[in-house]
């Protein structure tokens, strides 16, 4: 059943309604060729990406979810040559990013989104010092500040922090100044502290934090004595709550990759758990925690206790309350969860059960709660499933179908209520990818088979309903009341880009482009409607009624 989500009943001035229908919002590289987009990221309103054109080349777009609006917002390196954006960061409303001008090579640029607010930041590595390359990564906000790590050819690879302008953006201190060894990486903001893994040459690979000052620039805990790595290397930290959660191995072959948490002391960086005790008669066994996810204040992760498997595994921060979730695939075999997602409160994954298909789970956190999703109608599942992703009442992944190719589906939680679109056509797959929300809309990359790789959008659009609304811009729409035609009156000549008339439950009637006079609404059923009218800069939505 198609689950409909009113903000407000039709008293109110507010509803939020579904087209569910995917479109392509512009095809950015002509002719089939694909755009090669990525590095998606939301800016206030706004999202921002690099693509590729055959005459600007791999540059940085934006888009506010319309064709006109979809636009380059400067060519870095000028002409087809490709300044390459990446690592694209909102720091505080502020898009900050790498490229290479062609000029000064890869560093630190910023976009207000404007083609003159689009900017160097500094030259952190001249080209005059050795390659010229400032290697900058870990780009991580944090409060108002930007954090990243950067070799600026005298200092090696450092700590740097910026505020977006040039005499703002400073080294904070070098980990490592004796050697070329320095290591830095896994950039954390834990409510306004940067936590990291760094090498100082002395201690080894462990935790450190910053305040954005050298002396408060500080090693956490030598989780393992003298040169050994405490701080493993693995991807995995979260917030939860305000304590950082990570994986560590204390070095002591006592306690190999387990479960951490730290404060932000050292009396207060401790291991959780020993959740796979023992050894191997070499080393420590190890649980390997993995995918560490903050579900409304627990932490849930994929671990192996040497009885179950690696399976779903989820803690409170206690030792007691630190416990298996589920055998999915029982005994010592694995169901192996992961990409963990916290959807809505909910928790969405991917395991392998007995049938040795990756399936769609969700969890509530009880064993009972802890669910396969799966396909009533052909008793199928939804294979290889990824990029949980919330919006509105549902959660969108992508999947492969039994009847589809690799394509988008939407569920509300139930099996009945999960759907597929099918962008391509019989088997073969569009192959969605890069899910990212901005307001009520899921931007992502498909190939439907003609396009290329391009920019694809779904609306949920929250209407208001405000019925002055459109003329204080000097539109208007009548008669209303209506029995066969709606007009629409435009005094300021606003190009329209796309009219919609949505039913009162949602569903998407009527789309059309490039209107000038109104929409033909004679056979529609009596009733309450919607009539959504867009432009590249504003959208008006208006109610009228079909008598």
């Amino acid at each position: 059943m198609k689950k409909i989500i009113f903000l407000t009943v039709l008293l109110g001035k507010t509803i939020l309604i579904s087209s569910q229908t995917p479109f392509l919002v512009k095809d950015i590289n002509p002719g089939g060729q694909p755009s090669y987009i990525t590095n998606l990221t939301k800016v206030n309103n706004t999202l921002f990406f690099a693509a590729f054109d055959l005459t600007h080349g791999l540059e940085l777009w934006k888009t506010n979810g319309t064709h006109s609006g979809t636009v380059l917002v400067k060519d870095i390196n000028v002409g087809p040559n490709n300044s390459a954006p990446s690592r694209l960061t909102n720091v505080n409303g502020t898009l900050f990013f790498r490229a290479d001008d062609g000029i000064n090579g890869p560093e630190l640029w910023k976009s207000d989104g404007t083609e003159t607010g689009t900017m160097m930041v500094k030259n952190i590595r001249p080209s005059t010092l050795n390659d010229g390359i400032s290697h900058i990564a870990e780009l991580t906000s944090v409060g108002n500040l930007l954090f990243f790590a950067a070799n600026d050819g005298v200092n090696d690879y450092a700590l740097w922090k910026s505020d977006g302008t040039e005499t703002g953006t400073v080294m904070v201190k070098d980990i490592n100044p004796t050697t070329q060894l320095t290591s830095l990486g896994r950039f954390i903001d834990i409510d306004g502290t940067l936590f990291f893994g760094a090498f100082d040459g002395v201690n080894g690979h462990e935790l450190w934090k910053s305040d954005g000052t050298e002396t408060g620039t500080v090693m956490v805990k030598n989780i393992a004595a003298g040169i050994q790595d405490g701080f493993t290397a693995y991807p995995f930290m979260t917030n939860v709550n305000g304590t950082l959660f990570f994986v560590a191995n204390d070095g002591k072959y006592l306690h190999e990759r387990e479960l951490w948490k730290s404060d932000g002391t050292e009396a207060g960086t401790t291991m959780v758990k020993d959740i796979y005790p023992g050894d191997n008669g070499f080393t420590a066994n190890s649980s390997v925690p993995w995918d560490l996810k903050n579900v409304n204040g627990t932490l849930f992760f994929q671990a192996q206790d040497g009885i179950h498997g690696s399976e779903l595994w989820k803690s409170d921060g206690t030792e007691f309350g630190t416990e298996l979730v589920k055998d999915i695939k029982s005994g010592i075999f694995s169901s192996s969860p992961n990409l963990l997602s916290n959807c809505n409160g909910t928790l969405y994954f991917r395991a392998v059960d007995s049938s040795g298909i990756i399936d769609v789970w969700k969890s509530d956190g009880t064993e009972t709660g802890t669910i396969l999703l799966k396909n009533p109608s052909t008793g199928h599942f939804y294979s290889e499933p990824a990029e949980f992703t919330y919006l509105n009442g549902y959660v969108y992944f992508v999947a492969t179908g039994n009847t589809i190719g690799r394509e988008l589906f939407r569920t509300d939680g139930t099996s009945e209520g999960t759907i597929g679109y099918n962008l391509r056509y019989l088997t073969e797959s569009s192959s969605p990818e890069y899910l990212t929300i901005v307001g009520n809309t899921l931007f992502f990359i498909a190939d439907n088979g003609a396009n290329g790789n391009e920019l694809w959008a779904l609306e949920t659009q929250s209407l208001d309903i405000n019925d002055n609304k459109l003329t204080k811009s000097n539109l208007s729409i009548y008669p209303n009341p209506s029995n066969g035609f709606i007009n629409i009156k435009n005094e300021s000549n606003i190009t329209i880009e796309k009219l919609i008339v949505y039913s009162i439950t949602g569903k998407h009637i009527i789309e059309q482009n490039n209107v000038s006079n109104g929409i033909n609404i004679a056979h529609l059923k009596n009733g309450l409607y919607f009539i959504r009218i867009q432009s590249s800069n504003e959208t008006f939505t208006y109610k009228f009624v079909k008598i």
